[in-house]
């Protein structure tokens, strides 16, 4: 089956490969090409490399740096000849979002943990929707003019139609290179997202900052090494996307639960409406009889027990698994409830992470599955542990009381 997905894929990316570069002509309509000189074409293919893989780290910061530079650079008179995301109000739009995602990590540690994670969840949504932007309109064009400066490749200017092509007995470089390049966008894309997800996920400040200066040396050290040399940028590139391909599959089911995670915090009523307490949509907090960790699938009771059916990828036929025997409880989280069962010294391990919009139903659920027993978190209780420290020592009535006691 995984070899069918494969194939899936790479139908898919040859198809828009021919829609996209149906639609991109860089230079057949006057349009300014990216500014090179008279060098070897490994040159320019080797800066582009490092442009689609720095873009990856970061769409919105990519898009909107190589726009901005993009307009600035061209001469005036054939501004109005470039690509969508050189235009000002483009670029201008994205600076306005860096900065506000910016300032929400400035001031993230400061900032209750309550307010924090919905503006996480807004940033890992944008980072998803500037990726799809990236991929459909700015990947393709930098994907054009790296097979415009492909060494000993001829072009048939005429038409980009793979009929005509085939028909010519000719392969035009750019359906090798369109493929190539989306491909390694969307792994190093994915790889890089799931750092936002951690960021969603932890509740501490310090780690989010670390997660997100990770990130920002990845994306330096792109632009530090393709600044130093193009070959050396396109190295370092080539084997982040190598690195990305195998944590391919992690990052995805991470990439599904975080946007999973992202919709419902960010609009909880339309998860409320959609929930099934009878079906619970969950993630795998473990892997269980080799379906990996994070695995999106929903619950359902049989007489054999408490199984988990899902697709994998999504999109491939389904399949179940028993859930191990023995007695469970359902965890309120602080973002989402859990599915946890009991180990030594009267601790729990999770087995199922539920949807967050499955906060309202947990009793229900818990109704449904055999009465299972409710209980809070660990973290919950050591939230709840703090407030009631905090309400206990600077609460006005009991400075009150210890005046009168004191007089």
């Amino acid at each position: 089956m995984k070899r069918v997905g494969v194939l899936l894929l790479a139908f898919a990316l040859t198809v828009l490969s021919v829609s996209a570069f149906s639609q991109v002509k860089p230079s057949q309509e006057g349009a300014p090409a990216l500014p090179h000189t008279d060098r070897l074409p490994g040159v320019d293919l080797a800066e582009g490399i490092s442009l689609v893989t720095g873009t990856a780290v970061s769409p919105l910061l990519g898009v909107t740096a190589f726009g901005a530079w993009r307009y600035f650079k061209t001469p005036e008179s054939q501004r109005s000849q470039l690509p969508w995301f050189t235009k000002p109000y483009i670029w201008g739009i994205g600076c306005l979002l860096l900065a506000l995602c910016l300032l929400k990590d400035v001031v993230g540690p400061a900032v209750p943990v309550f307010v924090k994670k919905p503006l996480d969840a807004m940033d890992a949504l944008e980072d998803k929707l500037s990726a799809a932007l990236a991929c459909g309109g700015f990947v393709p064009f930098v994907a054009a003019e790296m097979a415009r400066h492909a060494p000993d490749v001829a072009f048939d200017d005429s038409s980009v139609q793979m009929a005509s092509m085939l028909a010519g007995g000719m392969l035009d470089m750019r359906l090798l290179i369109m493929p190539a390049a989306m491909i390694g966008f969307a792994v190093v894309w994915l790889a890089c997202h799931a750092i936002n997800v951690l960021v969603l996920l932890s509740p501490f400040g310090l780690v989010d900052g670390l997660f997100k200066t990770f990130k920002l040396v990845l994306l330096a050290s792109i632009a530090v090494s393709a600044a130093i040399a193009p070959w050396l940028g396109a190295a370092l590139s080539l084997l982040m996307i190598y690195v990305a391909w195998l944590l391919a599959p992690w990052a995805f089911r991470l990439t599904v639960f975080g946007a999973v995670l992202s919709l419902d915090v960010l609009f909880p009523w339309h998860g409320r409406r959609s929930a099934q307490p009878d079906q619970p949509r969950a993630f795998l907090a473990k892997q269980i009889e080799g379906v990996p960790i994070r695995t999106y699938g929903r619950l359902e009771r049989s007489a054999n027990g408490i199984g988990f059916r899902y697709r994998p990828w999504l999109i491939l036929s389904e399949r179940s698994v028993m859930l191990p025997k023995g007695r469970m409880a359902i965890a309120k989280g602080l973002l989402y409830p859990s599915l946890v069962s009991p180990i030594d010294n009267g601790k729990y391990a999770s087995v199922l992470l539920f949807r967050p919009c499955y906060r309202s139903y947990v009793h229900a659920v818990a109704s449904n599955f055999g009465g299972l027993e409710v209980r809070e978190s660990s973290m919950v209780r050591g939230f709840r542990a703090i407030r009631a420290w905090v309400v206990d020592t600077v609460s006005p009535s009991r400075w009150r009381r210890g005046l009168k006691g004191a007089t």
